[in-house]
């Protein structure tokens, strides 16, 4: 799967399963508790959950892809 800008977090779960390092990035715990802000999270884009992180795109996207790779490899 292509990570771009456009992709958002229910994408990569059903992609990749809920990796605990992309959850995270999005802002989401693997434990959260609370079903609105899962679900909000849930329909962010790579791009928008990269301006609330205060990062730029393109190392937002790589840090998923490492996420994805090491997740891959494991």
């Amino acid at each position: 799967m292509l990570v771009t800008e456009h992709t958002t977090l229910t994408e990569l779960v059903k992609e990749y399963g809920e990796i605990e390092e992309i959850m995270e990035a999005f802002g989401v715990k693997s434990t959260e508790t609370n079903p609105l802000r899962r679900e909000i999270a849930m329909n962010i884009a790579v791009e928008r959950a990269s301006r609330i992180k205060g990062m730029k795109l393109n190392q937002f996207i790589e840090q998923i892809n490492q996420a994805i790779e090491k997740h891959s490899l494991s």
